[in-house]
């Protein structure tokens, strides 16, 4: 996944749920092996 997508990813999920969008990014992105 590139950077460009990664925020891409995250953003969507800041706008899914923004209460947990941080927990959320570190959950998925250890989930896809992004570290």
């Amino acid at each position: 996944m590139t950077h460009d997508g990664m925020t891409n990813f995250i953003k969507i999920l800041d706008t899914t749920d923004s209460t947990s969008n941080i927990t959320g990014s570190i959950v998925t992105a250890g989930g896809i092996g992004v570290t």
